[in-house]
């Protein structure tokens, strides 16, 4: 017996819906039809009625339902009373901005811990270049816009979303009172970037005239927005402060965002994945303060 279908199918069972059972175990509607769909030719029986208004359990899910539950209980409290050991958890390692880190985690919901009790976070500074660094083992994922080079490099992709351009600057700086920034305006100013892989998410930056830097925290943007760069960064993780203005770019520019993992890796970061794509809405909360 699969025990990841026999829990997804108790999932089903108490939402009566596949789509609200996928989204509490942060998978796609698909992929939980399809295990369904094989743990009923496992068990040799039909568990739900499926119609256009849901999905029901059949006289035969219902039996199986309830003393599936007994099981599953008495399962992991055999576990938990023999393990002699707490779970080895999976460390994922990816980069960050040490001023958000902690935003980023306490938007994590508690039940993505609860459901992945073996996998745990850890941010580390991986200098310039991030995508080298997850080529060469430093991170196991990444959370970046797309780029052509990407493409060449060997990589597993998974799109998230798409978000705008937006441009973060002190407001001291001669265009903090503009509504937006136009794009020819950007090469009078020096472009502060969260590493170099911007750059070719920004093709027009190669022959930028004025210095491009980057931000490896919080303090860092401060001190170099103050110097009358311009940050630029997605809308949705524009530094928001009192004292700093976030601004639209013209015309707009959109950012296809991607979850990136090594291809020979992907096994280690799938769960991971599939919980952003589902609650990237949540998620993206911790980059917006």
């Amino acid at each position: 017996m699969n025990e990841r279908h026999l829990k997804s199918f108790m999932h089903c069972a108490k939402s009566s819906s596949f789509s609200a059972a996928a989204q509490s175990l942060y998978i796609s509607t698909n992929s939980l039809i399809q295990q369904i769909n094989l743990f009923e030719k496992e068990v040799g029986f039909k568990l739900f009625n499926r119609s256009s208004q849901g999905i029901s359990l059949t006289d035969k899910g219902k039996e199986f339902y309830k003393e599936a539950g007994v099981f599953l209980n008495d399962w992991d409290s055999l576990i938990k009373k023999h393990r002699d050991d707490p779970i080895e958890k999976k460390v994922l390692r990816t980069c960050f901005l040490p001023g958000r880190r902690m935003l980023f985690l306490e938007e994590l919901p508690g039940s993505f811990f609860k459901d992945f009790e073996d996998i745990s976070f850890e941010f580390v500074s991986a200098g310039v270049n991030w995508v080298d660094a997850l080529i060469d083992g430093t991170v196991d994922y990444l959370i970046l816009p797309d780029s052509p080079t990407l493409n060449e490099k060997p990589l597993y992709i998974e799109p998230l979303c798409v978000m705008e351009a937006y441009c973060v600057v002190s407001p001291a700086h001669p265009l903090a009172q503009k509504k937006e920034i136009l794009l020819p305006e950007l090469k009078d100013y020096p472009i502060l970037l969260n590493s170099a892989d911007w750059i070719d998410v920004f093709p027009f930056l190669r022959k930028h005239p004025k210095t491009i830097d980057f931000a490896y925290d919080l303090t860092d943007v401060y001190t170099k927005c103050l110097t009358n760069s311009i940050y630029l960064l997605p809308k949705q993780w524009a530094v928001k402060q009192s004292s700093f203005r976030a601004i639209p770019l013209s015309p707009t520019i959109e950012l296809q965002i991607l979850l990136i993992a090594r291809d020979s890796d992907f096994d280690r970061v799938k769960d991971l994945f599939g919980f952003f794509k589902t609650r990237w809405q949540e998620i993206s909360k911790g980059f917006t303060h």
